[in-house]
């Protein structure tokens, strides 16, 4: 325990150092910063807190799947896993999934955004058969115990949900840990549904760190 507890603390201080990754690429959904673009900016400030970054690559009965490992000096570790998603069914495919994961692993496991470039550009458009109003925006809200936060993308309330709930599985214990994992169940409700409708795998992922609330 008192490994994690050192690793907790040193991540939560390379978190502070850590910029948004800059989206530099187009995707299928918009544009998305590339692997390159987070190891860039990650990397040495992981190194610098002493963590190691790796990633292993296998098979479950769910499909395949790339988890992904930050590995600090003190022993403590912490880790996700990505199903891959080949639409293309060939090796190129396999190739994109597997790097998407990787960006995606490394992502969620700390806590960092990418820059909502097509969201920030958006602008009020004006309906010239009705008065006007702002667009609205899709938002994608994910809730604590006592606090909410809105996110533009759900990739982005992805990440931040999974660290979030991480963090509460470290922190708190038997029935008082049932009891946060029921509110972040219930808060959460609408979430959820937009993750599944959006990516059932991911859905999976994100539920089964839930029901460890309950272990």
């Amino acid at each position: 325990m008192n490994d994690m507890k050192t690793a907790i603390k040193a991540l939560s201080k390379a978190q502070g150092e850590m910029d948004h990754a800059k989206k530099d690429e187009k995707g299928a959904f918009g544009k998305y910063a590339t692997l390159r673009s987070v190891l860039d900016v990650l990397k040495p400030i992981l190194s610098k807190n002493g963590f190691a970054l790796s990633h292993r690559q296998g098979a479950d009965e769910n499909g395949m799947y790339c988890d992904t490992m930050l590995m600090h000096e003190s022993g403590g570790m912490f880790e996700t896993r990505v199903h891959l998603i080949n639409e293309r069914k060939n090796m190129q495919g396999l190739g994109s999934a597997i790097t998407y994961a990787r960006r995606y692993g490394v992502s969620m496991l700390c806590n960092i955004a990418t820059e909502d470039d097509d969201a920030e550009g958006t602008k009020p458009v004006t309906n010239v058969n009705r008065p006007n109003k702002p667009n609205k925006i899709k938002k994608f809200m994910v809730h604590t115990s006592s606090s909410s936060k809105d996110f533009e993308s759900i990739e982005n309330a992805i990440m931040s949900l999974n660290s979030i709930l991480g963090k509460q599985l470290d922190k708190y214990e038997g029935s008082e840990r049932v009891k946060i994992g029921a509110i972040m169940k219930t808060k959460n409700t609408d979430l959820l549904q937009k993750i599944k409708d959006h990516n059932a795998e991911i859905y999976n992922q994100v539920y089964s760190k839930l029901e460890k609330f309950n272990d």
